[in-house]
């Protein structure tokens, strides 16, 4: 009925748009959303979240489907245009070990704690610690684990299917096996992580922190024990180093490097 759409990212952002206009409109024609609806969506949209971040999400879930729409010709032109919010950029990304502590003592779930400590020791993306490649609420990716033999020494090695379909490899370090096994013992939607995540985050004074800062912090915890960024953007199984390099833009670690640096010079 509505064309072919090959992402269930895109797919979902639509239903989701849907979801939430029948919920602040009522269930018209698409082709009777008209200008004076506009101030009504903004209304909602600021009444139900106080995060400037996750307005302009939803902002932006209804303006794709409506351009959706317009493309697909369901309506002639877009009923309006609802701008983002300005939003200062966030500089803290950089979780340092004992706020990590912290925050997982916020946390009353066992799992839950289990799949943060194996993303911030590994890099892996929220929903690449998915073992199961039908379930699709993570959307495609996935990892295998198996025990593998390199110049005599034996690892646990991670493949890992990412974004847009790229398999790599990576280490799982030994000591994380026991809570690797407490992760896969149980599985949730992968928003119930983020969610019980920010909710640790909000209760320690955190409310900046996301799930997906976890793999922002691996990195910078790397960029303190390695001058190697080529092992740094594989570790982080980046396609380009100046990706690698935006990660590193907290302030805290800026001034951290500088210590690090005359550590090593005395």
């Amino acid at each position: 009925m509505y064309g072919v759409i090959t992402s269930q990212q895109t797919t979902d952002c639509y239903s989701y748009a849907c979801k939430l206009m029948i919920e602040i409109l009522g269930n018209v024609k698409i082709n009777q959303i008209v200008k004076s609806h506009q101030p009504k969506i903004e209304s909602y949209l600021h009444r139900n979240y106080d995060n400037k971040n996750t307005i302009n999400i939803r902002v932006r879930n209804i303006m794709q489907f409506l351009n959706w729409c317009v493309d697909m010709e369901y309506i002639d032109k877009l009923p309006f245009k609802i701008p983002q919010i300005k939003v200062k950029p966030n500089t803290k990304t950089w979780i340092k070990p004992e706020e990590l502590d912290l925050i997982l003592s916020a946390l009353d779930c066992e799992v839950v704690k289990a799949y943060v400590l194996v993303a911030y020791h590994t890099g892996l993306r929220l929903r690449e610690l998915n073992t199961n490649p039908s379930d699709k609420a993570y959307r495609g990716l996935y990892h295998t684990l198996k025990r593998v033999q390199t110049n005599g020494v034996k690892y646990y090695q991670i493949k890992v299917r990412g974004k847009g379909g790229k398999v790599e490899k990576i280490i799982l370090p030994d000591e994380l096996k026991p809570a690797y096994d407490k992760m896969i013992s149980v599985v949730h939607h992968p928003t119930t992580y983020s969610k019980k995540f920010k909710d640790a985050c909000i209760k320690v004074g955190q409310p900046h922190l996301r799930f997906h800062d976890i793999r922002h912090s691996f990195c910078q915890n790397q960029s303190l024990e390695t001058t190697d960024a080529l092992l740094l953007q594989l570790k982080m199984r980046h396609s380009s180093l100046s990706t690698t390099q935006n990660y590193l833009n907290d302030t805290q670690l800026k001034w951290t490097k500088q210590v690090e640096s005359l550590k090593v010079i005395a």
